[in-house]
């Protein structure tokens, strides 16, 4: 079989609608490939239930952890504890009430990233582990990817 030609393809770029029939077309060929995706409703894929926690002193923000919870899996994608209240469990309290929260609407297991500057040791004490290192990223940093079974 002849190599098919690929002159008539055009490039298109930041474009909503293909952006949006881009994640369709990759569900449904998840879904094609693996019965945990079939268990999903590709619209499922975009919605994911977002989970947020602030603590403020007056009107200004303290400490805060969000995340989303999608497929089972909490995601944690911001959490951020100012310096004169850490070390005294508030980020301990914040990560256990947001698992607790993933864990009420169906999340099994958490995931995050830190880098090698911030809270690996804490993240490590909390019963999270190490499952991936990309280092120099960026250049002269490390990030880890860690992540736990919620009980």
């Amino acid at each position: 079989m002849p190599p098919r030609s690929h002159l008539a393809l055009q490039r298109r770029f930041e474009d909503p609608e293909l952006r949006q029939t881009l994640r369709e077309r990759l569900g449904e060929h998840n879904v094609s490939a693996s019965p945990a995706f079939a268990r999903t409703v590709v619209s499922d894929l975009e919605l994911p239930f977002p989970l947020e926690i602030y603590l403020l002193e007056g009107e200004e923000l303290r400490a805060g952890i969000a995340g989303q919870v999608r497929r089972a899996w909490l995601d944690i994608d911001f959490f951020w504890v100012t310096d004169a209240l850490r070390g005294g469990g508030v980020g301990r309290a914040l990560l256990r009430d947001l698992e607790g929260r993933a864990r009420a609407v169906g999340a099994r297991y958490a995931r995050l990233t830190t880098f090698d500057f911030q809270a690996r040791p804490f993240y490590e004490r909390q019963g999270y582990s190490v499952y991936g290192i990309l280092e120099d990223y960026p250049p002269g940093c490390t990030l880890f990817y860690l992540r736990k079974t919620l009980r």
